[in-house]
């Protein structure tokens, strides 16, 4: 009888030690290391250099952190700065604003200069083959020469709110209110174009492991077409598709859409696994080395998953996630809000 009493303690005791070890997404945390309140909505994807972490907001300012996200350095322009910031080859770093200026600063935030265009800048700034610096403004593509400021404007049927890519053959691919995808080369003759059925904004063609292209549109589908643009196959989602899809280690590409899911998708186009937010997904994932990533929702908050859709750990924003995460180190993350704010995080033990 005592026997039996004592098989019992040490079962139960196991079984209470074993019930008590956290589980992967238990183990796994996201520590709020600093925030910043900005007077408005972020909405553009935060630059992050060597030096610092660049973000316009619709307060009109340009704002600087460094990598602890502390503030260095601000800039107001006339203007909301909804475009995300881009570093160029020789170090500056450039951003377009909604008062028809593009603005040049060093990478801690210095002003350098300001050269007026004429139409609102929704877009990123690239750099073609040919060293010219290319941008949407309103329903223009404008190339400029950085050394004599004399840009041209290539006009196109409705306005250019996407993001602009320059792909590894040399030719340049945007996105617009026309429902097309346009491929341009260096000197802007569109070469050819892929129309969708639906608006495809700020979803910027990746280029896959598999030689496709991979974007996606408002019609609610993933494109995937040819480095030219020749169509190749589709996918029907449930929501629309407004960020831009990442390619994981493991072959699989994971992307939101407006119906709140987070989508993971081989990359012949087979839907492999969902993860559902609280609110719509519009921004796009961030990816870390071993294959975790981060995406934020309408429902406030930023999650961390795993490459096969697990949750591992979320942090409350507090706003809706319009502008995607970008990851500082294997460990260090920043993300903005539309709320005006934005948070430096820490993810511990996210590669166990």
């Amino acid at each position: 009888m005592k026997n039996g009493f004592y098989i019992a303690f040490a079962i139960v005791f196991v079984l209470l030690n074993w019930l008590s070890i956290p589980s992967k997404a238990q183990r796994v945390g996201i520590e709020l290391v600093n925030s910043f309140q900005s007077g408005a909505a972020f909405y553009g994807t935060p630059l992050v250099t060597s030096e610092s972490i660049v973000i316009g907001s619709h307060d009109k300012y340009v704002y600087f952190f460094d990598h602890k996200g502390d503030l260095i350095n601000k800039h107001k322009t006339g203007g909301f700065v909804h475009a995300t910031a881009e570093q160029l080859n020789d170090g500056r770093v450039v951003i377009g604003s909604y008062d028809r200026c593009l603005y040049f600063f060093s990478p801690k935030g210095r002003f350098l200069d300001k050269l007026h265009i004429g139409g609102r800048i929704f877009t990123n700034v690239i750099e073609s083959l040919d060293e010219q610096l290319v941008f949407g403004c309103n329903n223009s593509l404008v190339f400029l020469n950085p050394d004599t400021q004399e840009f041209v404007k290539r006009r196109t049927r409705n306005l250019l709110h996407g993001s602009i890519q320059l792909l590894s053959n040399g030719e340049i691919a945007i996105g617009s209110n026309s429902k097309a995808m346009y491929f341009l080369n260096s000197i802007g003759d569109v070469l050819r174009q892929y129309v969708a059925d639906g608006w495809i904004i700020h979803s910027a063609p990746v280029e896959l492991s598999n030689g496709l292209l991979v974007f996606g549109s408002y019609d609610r589908r993933l494109h995937f077409t040819t480095l030219k643009g020749e169509p190749v196959g589709k996918v029907k989602l449930g929501g629309k598709i407004h960020g831009t899809p990442a390619e994981l280690s493991d072959d699989r590409i994971a992307l939101g859409a407006f119906d709140g899911l987070v989508y993971f998708v081989s990359l012949n186009g087979k839907v492999l696994k969902t993860f559902e937010t609280g609110g719509k997904v519009v921004s796009s994932p961030a990816v870390f080395n071993n294959g975790t990533l981060l995406i934020g929702s309408y429902d406030h908050n930023l999650y961390l998953l795993s490459s096969e859709g697990e949750e591992l750990a979320r942090f409350d924003t507090g706003g809706n996630i319009f502008s995607s995460p970008v990851i500082l180190n294997d460990s260090t993350a920043f993300v903005a809000t539309t709320s005006g704010k934005a948070f430096t995080l820490r993810l511990n033990s996210h590669n166990q």
